[in-house]
């Protein structure tokens, strides 16, 4: 702090003056305490930048000053709670805190992923044989839908099925984080037709 001398002189109505010097001293300035807020793991719920609101709110001054706060690395911002766009992956963003005078700086980790696997809906196809096997095309019979999106919706489909049999086909969906679900869907093949009979 910065030390000031101080003097003090009394002169009371008989005109005798009294005189006191002393030093007075204001404190060193402290520097104050960044706090970013705890890390974080945030589902991501769509294919695009997640907005993520940042919390500096922990953060103070031993000495009450007024603070600034800025933001960097992974995002870039200014204030106490800024919302800022994050996407997919692992983020490590920077808290500088200023009373104007000394500051301080803290760090925060915030990762955004795609944990669940895309949801399949299937439909059981039930064909009448025209033979002893019948082709069947069963690509229109799933479908699939995911927060993030869907890279592929594939089949183990055989195209060819033997009459009076279930065949059980899998259907598997990737997202685009990599996460895969699996459905079934039966395929049966039946006669229900009588023969016909010929007399001659």
């Amino acid at each position: 702090g910065e030390a000031h001398a101080v003097t003090l002189t009394f002169t009371d109505d008989g005109n005798q003056t009294c005189q006191t010097s002393f030093t007075l001293s204001t404190p060193d300035n402290q520097a104050p305490d960044a706090d970013a807020g705890v890390d974080q793991i945030i589902e991501q719920t769509g294919p695009g930048a997640m907005s993520i609101v940042l919390d500096g709110s922990g953060s103070s001054d031993p000495d009450g000053d007024p603070l600034t706060y800025t933001w960097s690395g992974a995002a870039s911002a200014t204030g106490i709670n800024p919302t800022v766009s994050l996407g997919a992956g692992t983020h490590n963003i920077s808290l500088s805190v200023s009373d104007g005078t000394a500051s301080d700086s803290d760090a925060v980790q915030i990762i955004v992923q795609d944990t669940i696997a895309p949801a399949i809906t299937v439909s059981d196809r039930t064909e009448e044989a025209t033979g002893t096997t019948q082709s069947v095309d069963v690509t229109g019979d799933a479908s699939a839908t995911d927060a993030v999106g869907v890279v592929s919706l594939t089949n183990d489909s055989p195209g060819s099925f033997a009459a009076n049999t279930t065949t059980v086909v899998t259907w598997t969906a990737v997202d685009a984080a990599g996460n895969i679900s699996t459905a079934v869907q039966n395929v049966t093949i039946k006669d229900t037709i009588a023969p016909v009979i010929t007399v001659s």
